[in-house]
């Protein structure tokens, strides 16, 4: 599968991926409950789901070889963009942003290593 427009590392790096953690806020949040489900009976990832509020202001514990992906419909939520900036800061193997705004400064260059 080609994954080369969500970056130039993307097949590399997806590749790697032990963990998920999502993070979003309100219906977002449940549209991350449902990847869940998905992302562990199909492809055998465990994956968590936190509110971005909460991640934002506590110390997280991240897993090895973890992927952020962080969910928001506006691509406006204070909350989730300083979930998806301090990730890089914890140590998470990449991100990956999705937003309803085709186009958005979120998804320019989603995934990083």
């Amino acid at each position: 599968m080609d994954l080369s427009e969500l970056g130039a590392n993307a097949n590399e790096l997806l590749s790697k991926v032990e963990h998920i953690q999502i993070v979003a806020c309100g219906t977002s949040y449940n549209s991350g409950m449902v990847s869940r489900y998905w992302f562990e009976s199909l492809a055998g990832v465990p994956c968590d789901v936190e509110i971005a509020s909460e991640f934002r202001y506590r110390k997280s514990a991240v897993r090895r070889n973890s992927l952020m992906i962080t969910l928001s419909q506006s691509g406006e939520t204070a909350d989730t963009l300083a979930a998806l900036r301090l990730s890089k800061e914890l140590g998470y193997l990449g991100s990956l942003a999705i937003c309803n705004v085709p186009a958005h400064r979120w998804c320019v260059n989603p995934i990083w290593r």
